[in-house]
């Protein structure tokens, strides 16, 4: 039986981001606050249960798994999850397949930087570096690249997640709704949420902080992605702690479509403010005291070098100002989304639609 599993990876976003000093691991101590938009990219998982070479023989298999050994290719306009009881692939007997797809208004972005394209199988083996032909398929296994987000780290956690364990033959389709490297963790939260989907799907049983642990192998920001709640993230991003409580507030995201290289911000990076985390309360009564607390006690510092490297963020910024009802216009982590706080939703559409003209533009509630 496919058992199909849809999760939401919501975009992260820093209210505010400090950063302390380097540390010897090359990272530098950061404190921020983290929220989660209702906005965000989708991963969509399918499972088929492994039927091992011993099982088969002698017996004739059933129709589902005569098309499932059958099957070596599947044209992504085959077989839609929730549409058509379609096999994903077929399963060798050395270890797991992974097929793996991109969809949605960003994924060709995904791929003209060195993605992988729709459709692509892999085999657990490479998450150690290896190589091979699939012995019982005619579709070449490919390596997982290393790097990169998005494709690359839904990739490398769906291969690292189990190493050496038999899991399902697995599809997942990531639906790439953000834009890529924007600064409000697109990659990290699909990768976080493909965590949490096989952990379910494959039965793992593993807790929130085995997750955690696992999803910092990948990312700084993989793990406060895992539980995708108001926090405070600290460290490189190994500290969590339940955030305060947060009041009824709506955000209007804006991207202007410009890179934003994180090692080129860092590395102009002249003033700190220091890895101690600012007083505040244990929740907020209201949007403007949110955005008021915010703008007396917080900064990101990475705004400043961020604007020298691209200036359109500093025209977004002063775009989002001049809407009405703006409470608070500020950059997210490195860059290049900007996000303006608003106390109620129509305000934030109102905004959101004042921008789409020139930039991407999302407007959503905490």
């Amino acid at each position: 039986m496919i058992r199909e599993t849809n999760g939401r990876a919501p975009a992260k976003v820093n209210l505010f981001l400090h950063v302390g000093a380097k540390r010897r691991d090359g990272y530098h101590d950061l404190t921020s606050l983290v929220v989660f938009p209702d906005v965000g990219d989708e991963v969509l998982v399918s499972t088929m249960p492994v039927i091992p070479a011993k099982a088969r023989q002698g017996r004739k298999p059933g129709p589902i798994v005569e098309r499932a050994l059958a099957t070596s290719v599947v044209r992504d306009d085959e077989w839609v999850p929730g549409l058509a009881p379609r096999p994903l692939a077929r399963h060798d007997d050395a270890g797991r397949r992974i097929r793996f797809t991109i969809k949605g208004p960003f994924a060709k972005d995904l791929e003209a930087q060195g993605h992988p394209p729709s459709l692509r199988e892999y085999s657990p083996q490479h998450a150690a570096g290896k190589s091979r032909e699939a012995k019982s398929s005619p579709t070449p296994v490919r390596e997982v690249p290393r790097s990169g987000e998005g494709g690359n780290l839904v990739l490398r956690a769906a291969m690292a997640l189990a190493p050496g364990r038999q899991t399902p033959a697995t599809k997942i389709v990531l639906v790439k709704n953000l834009p890529i490297a924007s600064g409000i963790g697109g990659g990290s939260a699909d990768a976080a949420a493909t965590i949490r989907i096989l952990n379910e799907a494959w039965r793992l049983r593993l807790t929130k902080e085995e997750l955690r642990a696992f999803g910092l192998t990948l990312g700084s920001d993989v793990p406060v992605c895992i539980d995708p709640k108001p926090q405070w993230m600290e460290g490189r991003g190994e500290r969590l702690e339940r955030g305060p409580r947060m009041p009824e507030v709506y955000m209007t995201l804006v991207n202007p479509g410009v890179p934003v290289p994180t090692a080129a911000v860092f590395k102009m990076l002249s003033k700190k403010s220091g890895s101690k985390r600012p007083q505040a309360p244990r929740s907020f009564s209201s949007a403007r005291s949110l955005a008021k607390w915010l703008d007396a006690e917080t900064r990101n510092d990475l705004q400043p070098p961020a604007i020298q490297i691209a200036p359109p963020v500093a025209d977004v910024l002063a775009r989002l100002n001049a809407q009405d009802g703006c409470l608070l216009a500020r950059m997210s982590g490195s860059g290049a989304t900007c996000f303006g706080l608003f106390e109620t939703a129509r305000g934030a559409k109102r905004a959101a639609a004042a921008m789409t003209k020139t930039w991407w533009a999302k407007a959503a509630a905490l």
